[in-house]
């Protein structure tokens, strides 16, 4: 039985083993709700650790990760991991 298009739409969904799966509903926002921000600033100036706050604070992750313990939510590829800063963009999401 396949979920009502609606309900995708409300919705983020993985695919295991062939099988959708619901994680979470999703709220729905009108545009003019919605607020991009974009952290900037030279390296060393607290990016992440300002990122890994803020999803914090909202309720996204249970613990704040740090950059010397190599466990920030952002920086996950091998070689952020290795070089102690990000390499590559982050989208997050947060209410």
């Amino acid at each position: 039985m396949q979920p009502a298009k609606a309900d995708l739409e409300r919705s983020v969904v993985t695919y295991k083993n062939n099988h959708l799966k619901i994680l979470y509903p999703m709220k729905v926002y009108k545009t003019n709700e919605i607020k991009n921000i974009a952290l900037l600033g030279s390296k060393g100036s607290g990016k992440t650790t300002l990122a890994e706050s803020m999803i914090y604070e909202c309720g996204v992750i249970k613990r704040r990760g740090t950059i010397d313990a190599k466990n920030t939510v952002s920086d996950y590829f091998p070689v952020e991991k290795e070089y102690g800063y990000s390499v590559f963009s982050t989208v997050f999401n947060a209410e």
